[in-house]
């Protein structure tokens, strides 16, 4: 059940990301295109994966993407926490194309586990860093 959670929550956040990211202002911007361009690599990146063994070659580019990614939520929660401002919610393509891809990475044989393992590590940093930003409250 917890394996299903984390790679569940990585989605999620990555949907956050991309809601959180999708803003007016220049700077908020810059975290939205950011964003969209590393969802855009990884489901570039998994687009190509077709079996157990390509993707186990594959699983350090993977977790790469995973760990900028989850640098960026921090970077972005962070700015949100510093100007308070309220954000509009906004589609990504890039993030629906990312979801599909992982939906597809799953299904072959081994992949989730490889998927959330290559997440967990990110989902750490993400974790304690969501932590520390409630304490600052």
């Amino acid at each position: 059940m917890i394996t299903w959670m984390m790679g569940k929550s990585f989605l999620i956040y990555v949907w956050i990301l991309a809601m959180l990211c999708a803003c007016s202002p220049s700077s908020l911007e810059d975290f939205h295109y950011a964003g969209e361009s590393i969802c855009k690599e990884l489901a570039n990146e998994l687009k190509g994966i077709e079996t157990h063994e390509q993707l186990v070659k594959e699983y350090p580019k993977i977790k790469s993407y995973f760990d900028k990614l989850v640098t960026l939520i921090i970077q972005a929660r962070k700015f949100q926490k510093e100007h308070e401002e309220d954000m509009p919610v906004m589609g990504s393509v890039a993030s629906g194309a990312l979801l599909y891809e992982l939906k597809r990475i799953y299904e072959i044989d081994g992949g989730r586990d490889i998927v959330e393992k290559a997440q967990k590590e990110a989902l750490i940093k993400l974790d304690i860093s969501e932590k520390q930003l409630t304490v600052r409250k």
